[in-house]
């Protein structure tokens, strides 16, 4: 399967469901915004988590998009699958498998904006 198929395929999912982890408008603060590049004309996603840390595990892991193209909101929602109840010490340890797995693919975009968005997560939590 092609990278745009995939990645049709996830969106179509996720709008199917009605996009399960994004945030609602009353939820807490954001821990972190994340900018990564991708939109149409180079311009920016802006992708926002909200959590709980609770006993040192991540738990009720949502997301905001601002400009986002639907590979972000892929990201973002498979991020906030695999993130859900992970211990905050292995944070830095979701590599490109788990990421190819939860997406049913490969897609380089994807992958790209998946690390960059956990990279700076980790960053904002470093201190918790």
């Amino acid at each position: 399967m092609s990278e745009i198929e995939l990645i049709r395929r996830c969106y179509e999912r996720i709008v199917a469901a009605d996009f399960p982890h994004a945030a609602q408008d009353d939820e807490r603060e954001a821990v972190k915004g994340v900018r990564v590049r991708g939109c149409h004309g180079n311009t920016q996603n802006v992708l926002f988590f909200t959590l709980t840390l609770e006993d040192g595990r991540l738990r009720d892991v949502r997301y905001d998009c601002q400009y986002c193209e639907p590979a972000m909101y892929i990201t973002a929602e498979v991020l906030c699958e695999l993130l859900e109840d992970r211990p905050l010490g292995l944070l830095a340890e979701l590599d490109d498998a788990a990421v190819i797995g939860a997406l049913g693919g490969e897609s380089r975009k994807i992958l790209r904006q998946a690390r960059t968005a956990v990279e700076l997560l980790g960053e904002a939590l470093a201190g918790a």
